[in-house]
C-alpha cells in the first residue's frame, strides 16, 4: 500500500508540473483571447503617409485615393465582436465594418470595401513592426495596408498626418529679406504654435475635392492663410492675390520656416 501510494503521488507531481510548465509557455495566436489585441484609434492608408514622408505635399498625397478604403476609425476594438468607421477618402461618405471572429493571426471582417459593390466578407491581420503597427485588408480585389496613426480616433487624421509629417518642429522664422523676425517657433501635431507672434493655432489643407483649386494652405487662428511649399525642410509661405471670386494667384513671399536641429 505504501508504494502505492508513493507511486500515485509521483503521477499527480509529474501532473502538475506538467500543467505548470505549459501555462508558462507564451500564447500563441490561436492560444490568444479577445483580450490580448486592442485596435482602438485611426489608421490611414499607407501610401498616403509615405507620400507625405517622401514628398512633403499633401496635394500629391491627396492624390493617391483611388475610391477604395483610405482610414479606419476603431473607437473600440478590444473584445470581440465591434465596429470600424471607415471612409473612401476624406471629402467622402463612409460606412461600417462589422469585426466578427478572430483566427489565427487575422479578424473576419463584413463590409464594403469601396471598391466592391455590395458587402463582402475579407480578414483584416494585424502586423507589428519597430516602425509601424499596421492593418492588412485582404480581399479579393486588392490588399491594403494601413498604418496606425494614433491610439485615439481622429475626425480629420490626415490633417493631423500633414501637421506631423510636414510641419511639428521647431523653426526659425525670416522674411522675404531673409531677416530672421521669430526664433525657436514651434510648430506641434495637434495644431498648437508657440513663438510665432500672434498666430497659436494652424490647420493645413487636407482636403482637395471641396476647393476651387489646387492650392496647398496653411490657416491661422488669426484668420490668416498663406499658400505654403516645402523645400527640403524648409516651409516657405506665400500670399495669396485674388484674381477673380473664385481663383487668387501665388503672391509675395511672407515667411520662411527655416527648420532647427
Amino acid at each position: 500500500m505504501e508504494s502505492f501510494n508513493k507511486i500515485g503521488f509521483v503521477k499527480t507531481a509529474v501532473l502538475f508540473s506538467l500543467i505548470f510548465i505549459s501555462s508558462c509557455k507564451p500564447k500563441t495566436v490561436d492560444q490568444a483571447d479577445s483580450k490580448d489585441f486592442d485596435l482602438r484609434g485611426s489608421w490611414v492608408q499607407i501610401e498616403y503617409r509615405n507620400s507625405l514622408q517622401s514628398d512633403r505635399s499633401p496635394l500629391k498625397a491627396y492624390k493617391t485615393f483611388d475610391g477604395g478604403v483610405t482610414d479606419l476609425n476603431i473607437g473600440s476594438g478590444k473584445n470581440l465582436p465591434f465596429q470600424i468607421e471607415v471612409r473612401t477618402g476624406n471629402h467622402q461618405g463612409g460606412f461600417v465594418w462589422t469585426v466578427k471572429d478572430k483566427t489565427d493571426e487575422s479578424f473576419d471582417v463584413f463590409g464594403f470595401t469601396g471598391l466592391s459593390s455590395s458587402e463582402i466578407s475579407f480578414k483584416l491581420k494585424l502586423e507589428k513592426t519597430v516602425s509601424d503597427t499596421s492593418l492588412i485588408m485582404m480581399d479579393n480585389v486588392k490588399k491594403r495596408k494601413f498604418v496606425k496613426v494614433s491610439n485615439e480616433p481622429l475626425t480629420d487624421p490626415y490633417r493631423f498626418l500633414i501637421s506631423k509629417e510636414i510641419f511639428s518642429g521647431r523653426y526659425n522664422v525670416s522674411n522675404s529679406k531673409n531677416e530672421v523676425q521669430f526664433k525657436d517657433v514651434t510648430f506641434d501635431a495637434n495644431g498648437r504654435v508657440q513663438g510665432f507672434g500672434d498666430f497659436k493655432e494652424y490647420s493645413a489643407t487636407s482636403d482637395f475635392a471641396a476647393q476651387p483649386e489646387d492650392i496647398e494652405m496653411i490657416h491661422f487662428n488669426t484668420d490668416d492663410s498663406f499658400e505654403f511649399e516645402s523645400r527640403g525642410d524648409d516651409i516657405l509661405l506665400f500670399e495669396r492675390n485674388p484674381i477673380d471670386d473664385y481663383t487668387t494667384d501665388r503672391g509675395l513671399l511672407k515667411f520662411k520656416l527655416i527648420r532647427k536641429n
